[in-house]
């Protein structure tokens, strides 16, 4: 499938096409309603986010975090980066859905632990 430029009013559904499709300077119109397949990428779509980052903390004496990531749907990738010393502790993400993800590490520490993340789609 060749690479399509167009301005997306409505709805897009993707999820029982087959091949690849590339989205360029697709705009957005109120909401969409968004079912994908893996081959869909958005590249300068104004109005949807395809990517996502900021930074969180796991307070003292606690194992998780819950993250609203901000995206349209549920993170394909999603990194993170320490900003504090985890001590020899893991990092990761525990869970995610369409709206939150989770990171968990593997025991309590006495203080903070903030870290960065990415996420995209």
């Amino acid at each position: 499938m060749h690479d399509i430029e167009f301005a997306c009013e409505n709805d897009i559904d993707t999820s029982r096409m087959y091949g690849t499709l590339n989205l360029y300077n697709c705009f957005k119109w109120g909401g969409w309603n968004v079912n994908l397949n893996e081959n869909t990428h958005f590249y300068q779509c104004r109005g949807y986010t395809t990517e996502n980052e900021g930074t969180a903390s796991i307070n003292a004496g606690e194992t998780s975090v819950t993250i609203a990531h901000g995206l349209p749907e549920t993170p394909k990738k999603i990194t993170l980066t320490p900003v504090t010393s985890t001590e020899g502790r893991v990092l990761w993400v525990s869970e995610k859905n369409s709206t939150h993800f989770k990171v968990s590490i593997d025991s309590t520490y006495t203080s903070q632990i903030r870290f960065e993340w990415y996420a995209e789609i």
